[in-house]
C-alpha cells in the first residue's frame, strides 16, 4: 500500500463531503461483488488528482455529457438505487469554488474513475495543521 502525500489549497470539510459523495455513488452503482479503489497523484507540479475507481457498468459518452447536471440519475430507471441525483452537481459546484475541477474516465461495461483535482501547496510552504481546516490548505 502506498501514502498520498499531498498538501492541497481546500476546505476540509467540502473536501470530504465531495470524495465521500464519489466513494457512495462508486459503491451505490457497482455490480455484486465488485470493487472500489481510491487514489491520489500529482499531475502537474502544482496540481493534485484524487481518483475513485470502480468495476461498475461504466458509461457511455452520452451519459457522461448529462452526468453532473442536476437531477440527473444516470441507471436509475433500471437500478433500485436511492438518491436525488444532486450529490455530483454539488460535488462539481464544490470543487470549482475552491479554484478546482471534476470529470469521469469511463469504459462502457468495465467501470468508471471519478476524479477531482485541486491545486497543491508546494512542499516548502506546507503548513502544519492545527485542527482548523476550513478554507486553508489540507
Amino acid at each position: 500500500s502506498s501514502t498520498c502525500n499531498f498538501v492541497v489549497y481546500a476546505d476540509a470539510v467540502r473536501l470530504r463531503q465531495a470524495v465521500l459523495n464519489y466513494l457512495s455513488n462508486a459503491i451505490k452503482y457497482n455490480r455484486t461483488g465488485g470493487n472500489v479503489w481510491i487514489s491520489c497523484q500529482a499531475v502537474s507540479n502544482d496540481r493534485v488528482r484524487i481518483n475513485v475507481k470502480d468495476t461498475g457498468f461504466g458509461l457511455t459518452e452520452e451519459q457522461i455529457a448529462q452526468l453532473f447536471q442536476p437531477f440527473e440519475r444516470i441507471g436509475a430507471e433500471t437500478r433500485e438505487i436511492e438518491g436525488t441525483g444532486i450529490g455530483l452537481t454539488i460535488t462539481k459546484e464544490l470543487i470549482e469554488l475552491m479554484g478546482g475541477s471534476v470529470g469521469v474516465d469511463s469504459d462502457p461495461g468495465k467501470g468508471s474513475t471519478f476524479w477531482l483535482e485541486l491545486d497543491s501547496v508546494p512542499p516548502d510552504e506546507s503548513p502544519v495543521s492545527d485542527g482548523d481546516n476550513s478554507g486553508g490548505a489540507i
